[in-house]
């Protein structure tokens, strides 16, 4: 819920005027296989949507704390 506030603030802020939310709870973000996810997917792909705005890019592009603790980016 504090993630989808942060970003529903800054959509605001920023003159996003319908912003949709894709969900994944209880799922890793360490891979693609979430039904959020693919569905944010398909409607790029439809184009459905212009702009993707996320609290954390590593939820994009999979990683997780431990890949970013191997790649040296987190202590």
């Amino acid at each position: 819920q504090n993630q989808r506030n942060i970003l529903e603030r800054y959509a605001r802020e920023h003159r996003f005027p319908n912003p949709r939310f894709y969900v994944d709870d209880g799922y890793s973000g360490g891979n693609f296989n979430r039904p959020g996810f693919q569905q944010m997917m398909t409607d790029m792909e439809n184009g459905k949507i212009r702009t993707i705005i996320t609290k954390d890019y590593c939820a994009i592009i999979g990683l997780n704390q431990k890949d970013l603790e191997n790649q040296g980016i987190l202590a």
